[in-house]
């Protein structure tokens, strides 16, 4: 039995030219919207107060159709053009990405799966040939990939007074996906032994316990200057990162009790 972590190898990410050869990847839909506006309070001696931004805030699901080598979703996109009801096309522009909202990676729901009874025509078939009914199937428990939301913010100034509705939009996200996958293994046992995983972390296992549905362990962590978290840009990313931590059971096949969290430690 072993801890598998696999180490990624993120791409560049070029801001001022997104990548569009993964949009196939993607399969875009929208959600909902919202208004919002926010206003300031200044003191009687102080200038007049702005008038207060009011935003359209819309919100997208965004369904992983390969999720492979994706490690997370900036949770902020742009809007670089829309169409009013009338046709009107308006570019937006001069707008520079700040993902202060971060990456938010994969999510993927828990949920039990009940057996599938064989069909009718089955169930004769094997009774008028006096067979033995089959096995039947345990129930169990999966893992799936549920869709990722994205923010997109218009400056309803932009849309006008007189505009009804918003006939399109055109705008992008940014994903952060690997180059490459590497795993290292770990020894499910205590020991005092530093393992490295990237650059600026190691980790070494203290405590290492499992029965048949449960493990239970405790690691300690030695970090450098460096920390790489998931509310960083794609400025600050490391070359190498924890994506993904997996339990192997004894004939190293993948269990159930795994984390697909960016640094997931």
């Amino acid at each position: 039995m072993a801890l598998v972590l696999s180490l990624a190898l993120p791409g560049a990410c070029r801001e001022s030219d997104p990548n569009t050869k993964i949009a196939d990847r993607f399969e875009v839909s929208f959600d909902s919207a919202r208004y919002a506006a926010s206003s300031s309070v200044r003191s009687p001696s102080g200038s007049p107060s702005a008038q207060a931004p009011e935003q359209l805030r819309l919100y997208c699901e965004i369904t992983l159709l390969d999720p492979n080598l994706v490690l997370g979703i900036s949770r902020r996109g742009t809007i670089s053009q829309f169409e009013d009801s009338t046709g009107k096309t308006v570019d937006i522009v001069d707008q520079t990405f700040l993902p202060s909202m971060g990456y938010a990676a994969p999510r993927y729901r828990r949920r039990f799966v009940a057996p599938t009874r064989p069909p009718k025509w089955k169930r004769v078939i094997r009774s008028i040939l006096r067979l033995p009914p089959p096995k039947r199937s345990r129930p169990k428990w999966v893992n799936t990939l549920e869709p990722s939301r994205v923010r997109l913010e218009l400056d309803c100034g932009l849309l006008g007074r007189d505009c009804e509705k918003i006939s399109r939009l055109k705008g992008h996200f940014y994903v952060l996906m690997a180059e490459s996958f590497e795993h290292t293994d770990i020894p499910f046992r205590p020991s005092e032994k530093w393992v490295r995983l990237t650059a600026d972390l190691e980790v070494k296992v203290l405590e290492a316990q499992s029965s048949e549905s449960h493990y239970n362990y405790r690691i300690e962590t030695r970090r450098g200057k460096t920390t790489f978290r998931s509310t960083s840009t794609s400025r600050d990313l490391p070359s190498r990162l924890v994506a993904k931590r997996q339990f192997l059971d004894a004939d190293g096949k993948p269990t159930a009790h795994s984390s697909g969290s960016i640094q997931a430690l």
